[in-house]
């Protein structure tokens, strides 16, 4: 297994931003966004698509989303061996969100690709991007703010 396929962090997903569902996830971060940048784009599904799927394949360094593999990152490896996204993978357990079979691989290879949902991506990159910039550690605002996103957004 290659485990050092390229995982780009350095990407702010914006697709967020333009979709009302997040605003009040987004105003939890304090991070401001014009409105007059997204002025009629606000939840245009068809942008809001466009966006997700280029920002999604652009962090993977994968120009098909179908084609990203998972399991190949080093990066999520350490992420989800974090004791707090234990618990989150565990609260999507608990949602019943998928039918999950109970073994370590069947967990990883079914939950983690709800992270980079539409509805979890940006939640997983900013602490992704926290435990690149704070060697391993991910701040408790991010881990909040994911757990907020799944109970709120699955």
């Amino acid at each position: 297994m290659n485990t050092h396929s390229t995982y780009n962090s350095d990407i702010l997903p914006t697709y967020v931003f333009y979709d009302s569902c997040f605003s009040k996830l987004i105003h939890k971060l304090n991070i401001h966004f014009p409105e007059e940048v997204i002025g009629e784009f606000r939840d245009d599904k068809d942008i809001l698509d466009y966006l997700y799927k280029s920002e999604l394949s652009s962090v993977f360094v994968e120009e098909n989303i179908e084609k990203i593999s998972f399991e190949n990152y080093e990066i999520l490896t350490s992420l989800f061996n974090n004791t707090s996204m234990k618990e989150h993978i565990q609260t999507v357990k608990d949602k019943n969100i998928i039918p999950i079979i109970e073994t370590n691989e069947d967990i990883q290879s079914s939950v983690i690709p709800l992270f980079f949902s539409y509805h979890l991506f940006f939640f997983t990159h900013i602490c992704i991007q926290d435990m690149i910039s704070q060697n391993g550690n991910i701040s408790e605002s991010k881990i909040n703010l994911i757990k907020d996103a799944i109970e709120s957004l699955l």
